[in-house]
């Protein structure tokens, strides 16, 4: 009697091919898995301290190239799932990492190099495009806004809060800048004294190069917008010369050949009080001036001890307020009416030349050509309570 073999049938699993997991698949699968948990760890130190796009390309094309073996050789979803979420836990990590580093970036001053020499506090520059600036105009209309030319000849706009990249660079450079100033009453609108002689009337918000050039004699030291009167821009010369300038169509209006026995080295017009002008001459002589009238004989006050003045600024909230800024870094603030004398006085200040110097409220905030900030309670002055760029 002869067995009767079962006949075979082909039958089929029950389980979903999706949810197959041979034993052959699972080493891959798993080391797929830990490859990219692997980078992902790696990526999110090396995101962290500013690097993490260095590297992305290797660690993610390692664990892509896993994941195609597995899927070709053993035609698995779940392989794919797997590889897929290592690439993600990858791409989060730099993500994160890199949110990270950027955190701690624009929280930590940026430290000297350790291949370079000693980095003294004076030369430690934030900005390595325009470390050290020629001249300076902080921005009336922007809270900590200001336009500078380097020693390069660059020029550029800036904020006290990102000093390390402009908000906008002139394509080409501003020649022999030798003086900035930035209107009030109308935005946007940018003066540039020239070495030759020239003032220049640049849009700001642009910098493609100037709209309206005019021709004079003397280099132009120092320029300053009327806060008070529309398109009112005053201008000192190196030989001396003060004028008054229409800047909309950079016609002069009124001059003074013998303003200062030197070169005017900064200016500034009251806001509080029209038509009044203060003038810097470089042997330290403050003067006081009716831009109206140059005829009229000027109030005068001396400065001593500290250098050139090289910025002035008066207060459009307290009355005859008047900052000034010297080369040695030194800030004080004067009574207008009475120029000789020195209300307050700025304390732990930096060794660098006070380029620009603006009143916003009650706060006075200074440019230095090291290409860093310094601002003071105005009311009391003393030791800065802010010094962007440090």
């Amino acid at each position: 009697m002869t067995s009767e073999k079962p006949e075979k049938t082909d039958q089929k699993s029950s389980t979903p091919w999706w949810r197959l997991a041979p034993t052959e698949t699972r080493p891959l699968t798993t080391f797929a898995a830990v490859i990219g948990a692997v980078a992902a760890v790696f990526q999110f130190f090396e995101a962290s301290t500013g690097g993490g796009l260095r590297t992305l390309a290797i660690s993610s094309g390692i664990v892509f190239l896993f994941v195609v073996a597995a899927t070709a050789v053993q035609r698995r979803i779940r392989t794919a799932l797997v590889g897929a979420l290592a690439l993600a836990l990858v791409s989060a990590a730099v993500f994160g990492g890199y949110l990270l580093g950027s955190a701690r970036h624009d929280q930590d001053p940026p430290g000297p190099d350790a291949s370079s020499a000693p980095v003294t506090e004076s030369s430690s520059l934030p900005a390595p495009a325009a470390s050290v600036d020629e001249v300076a105009a902080l921005d009336p209309n922007q809270t900590k806004a200001f336009a500078t030319v380097s020693v390069d000849g660059a020029l550029a706009t800036w904020r006290l809060d990102n000093l390390r990249v402009p908000q906008h660079q002139a394509p080409s450079d501003a020649g022999t800048a030798r003086s900035l100033a930035i209107d009030k009453t109308t935005p946007n609108t940018l003066a540039v004294g020239l070495g030759d002689g020239s003032i220049q009337i640049w849009d700001e918000a642009a910098l493609t190069g100037p709209l309206r050039t005019a021709s004079g004699k003397g280099a132009v030291t120092a320029l300053a917008f009327d806060p008070a009167a529309k398109n009112t821009l005053a201008a000192g010369r190196e030989n001396g010369g003060l004028e008054v300038w229409d800047s909309s169509s950079l016609k002069r209006t009124s001059a003074r050949t013998t303003a200062c026995a030197g070169a005017v080295t900064a200016l500034a017009l009251d806001p509080a009080t029209p038509n009044t002008l203060v003038s810097a001459c470089e042997n330290g002589t403050l003067k006081i001036w009716d831009r109206t009238n140059f005829e009229k004989p000027p109030l005068e006050g001396k400065t001593e001890a500290h250098g050139p003045v090289t910025a002035l600024a008066l207060d459009p909230s307290v009355k005859n307020s008047l900052a000034i800024g010297y080369a040695d870094g030194f800030v004080e603030i004067r009574d207008r009416t009475k120029p000789g004398d020195t209300l307050r006085s700025a304390t732990d200040v930096r060794q660098s030349p006070v380029l620009a110097l603006s009143f916003d409220q009650s706060l006075l905030t200074a440019v230095l050509a090291d290409h860093t900030g310094e601002v003071w309670n105005a009311t009391v002055l003393g030791a800065p309570s802010q010094t962007p760029g440090r």
